[in-house]
């Protein structure tokens, strides 16, 4: 099981103050680009088997389809002796098994669980629009620290808190919501639940709550960025049970002249 909060600030070119800013991270990261554990491409000088990372291989990232390039294919197996077909040319080896049928059968399930309501189609719009998430925006992104992230103890007397809170809700989850189509998690199979900490219903939750994250990171995220910042949402407790999938994707950035930083905090794994 892994429950985190999602906290998410902007800044744009006329913001002339700091109001809020998130934060709160046991072990915060600013989202990047993304890359999936894949295998290298055959090569002469390496073993069919070597692995290294690269993309389209456990999971589709920037097209619809994964590597079909297995190991035991006789290019693989014996490169001197057979000439590796065009369809394979860098391609990168899957030694995952066949991650298509996998991925099928994923979209398959999100089909199976909107088609009653008529919005199965929405599945397909919803996974191109991913895909395109992932071409589009890695050109885009600004590195704010040295490596693009920083993780650090989140401060004890906020994480203690919410730590607290969750100890006290945590059979209070609720089945999260999510609008037709959406691709970005098996609900359908394995859904995701949800701990509200802004909802007062809830002991500890609320507004006391909901500020003390917000203010215990003005410091840390205004130094790692240089930016002042505002806030924009904080969203949690999400909680992902055995066999949930979360599929690579970008976030929705809607407005053109703003900046988001994202972070996380992970309370138990």
């Amino acid at each position: 099981m892994l429950t985190f909060i999602s906290i998410h600030t902007r800044t744009t070119e006329a913001t002339t103050e700091v109001k809020m800013v998130t934060s709160t991270i046991m072990k915060a990261i600013f989202l990047a680009s993304l890359s999936i554990l894949g295998i290298t491409s055959a090569q002469e000088e390496e073993p069919a088997d070597a692995y290294a990372y690269a993309y389209d291989v456990s999971f589709p990232m920037l097209q619809l389809t994964v590597s079909t390039n297995y190991p035991w294919l006789p290019h693989n197996v014996d490169p001197k002796n057979n000439p590796t077909p065009e369809e394979y040319k860098n391609m990168p080896i899957q030694g995952l098994g066949n991650r298509q049928k996998f991925y099928d059968d994923y979209i398959q399930g999100c089909k199976d669980y909107w088609k009653e309501d008529g919005e199965d189609h929405r599945c397909d719009e919803y996974e191109l629009q991913r895909l395109q998430q992932n071409i589009d925006q890695p050109p885009s992104m600004v590195n704010f620290t040295d490596v693009g992230y920083k993780k650090i103890k989140a401060p004890k007397h906020v994480f203690d808190m919410l730590v607290a809170f969750w100890e006290e809700n945590k059979d209070n989850e609720t089945d999260e919501e999510w609008i037709p189509g959406n691709i970005f998690v098996n609900y359908w199979e394995t859904p995701s639940k949800f701990v509200d900490v802004a909802n007062s219903d809830n002991k500890y939750g609320g507004d006391k709550l909901v500020d003390a994250i917000w203010e215990s990171s003005v410091d840390t995220i205004s130094e790692w960025t240089g930016q002042k910042l505002v806030p924009s949402s904080a969203y949690g407790i999400r909680v992902y049970k055995e066999g949930a999938i979360l599929s690579c994707h970008g976030q929705s950035i809607n407005q053109s002249d703003t900046i988001c930083f994202w972070t996380r905090l992970e309370l138990q794994r």
